[in-house]
């Protein structure tokens, strides 16, 4: 299928082809088909442009960034925009001083926002002083990013900032985001309402991967698993998504519990996510020593 799609991109008869095809092959994370996404991203097609870096930013190959910075001088905006985006998600260093150019100087309020996003997502230290004053915006989603990019650069010494803005923020997308950057930087009053904030349909798809990223931290899946007793069958059905992508061997015996519990959603994705973790645990060479029956 991935080379019947990279085959309709590179085919151009048809743009209304090349861009499903492009949108495909993010969703399958077709690593093989990147140097022609990088292709298209040039390409004049505004649509099929915007398409590719989508699917860049799905397949996350970091050697892509490099050649997609030419695109933040970008005349039109989305593209523009997109691009900053991308390019954060691929921790392309060399944008920094290029998105933070864009932050500072940028009079489209919606490319600021995406420069700095894109600025959150490589949480260079470089940039701390930079989230730290955005802390203290006027927008709302220049507050999130802001506070997203200090969870990044993990320097404790922006922590008394971060209590300040948490008291204050009325915002429930950037309180949580504070939260998730206090988080981050050790201080663990509010994982409580991070873990909450799953079983919200509003802010449940900002939590979790939050949650992915912190479980990635030394330490921090132990301070995970007492939430996996929630009574909230949400809370469990979503941590488990969370051990699926940010487990260890210690997570096993964790889900296989979870495999039994009394909510058939819950077991059922609990059984999903011990599965998909194994196989990441052998695929890696780790051999898993504990819960190791089917």
């Amino acid at each position: 299928m991935i080379t019947a799609l990279d085959a309709t991109l590179k085919d151009t008869r048809s743009n209304r082809a090349c861009r499903e095809a492009a949108k495909g092959l993010g969703i399958l994370v077709a690593r093989a088909a990147v140097p022609d996404l990088i292709k298209a991203a040039h390409s004049s097609d505004e649509t099929l442009s915007l398409e590719a870096l989508n699917a860049l930013s799905k397949i996350e190959d970091r050697s892509a960034g490099v050649v997609l910075v030419d695109l933040l001088d970008s005349p039109d905006k989305d593209i523009k925009q997109q691009a900053s985006v991308t390019i954060g998600i691929l921790r392309t260093g060399q944008a920094v001083p290029k998105l933070q150019s864009i932050f500072e100087s940028e009079t489209d309020q919606k490319s600021k926002e995406k420069a700095l996003e894109g600025l959150a997502y490589l949480g260079t230290p470089v940039s701390t002083p930079l989230f730290t004053k955005a802390l203290g915006s006027d927008d709302k989603v220049i507050r999130t990013s802001a506070a997203e990019g200090l969870a990044r650069t993990a320097d404790p010494k922006t922590l008394p900032e971060l209590e300040k803005a948490v008291m204050t923020e009325k915002d429930a997308n950037a309180k949580l985001a504070i939260q998730y950057a206090m988080t981050a930087l050790g201080k663990l009053d509010y994982l409580s309402d991070i873990v909450n904030d799953l079983s919200s349909k509003t802010r449940g798809d900002v939590a979790q991967p939050y949650l992915i990223e912190l479980a990635r931290t030394p330490g921090f899946l132990p301070k995970l698993y007492p939430y996996l007793q929630s009574p909230n069958a949400g809370v469990r059905n979503r941590l488990c998504a969370v051990l699926m992508f940010s487990g260890d061997q210690t997570s096993l015996d964790q889900l296989d519990r979870l495999s039994h519990d009394p909510n058939g959603d819950v077991s059922a994705q609990a059984l999903r996510a011990r599965r998909a973790l194994r196989a990441r645990l052998e695929a890696a060479g780790t051999t898993p020593t504990t819960g190791s029956h089917q």
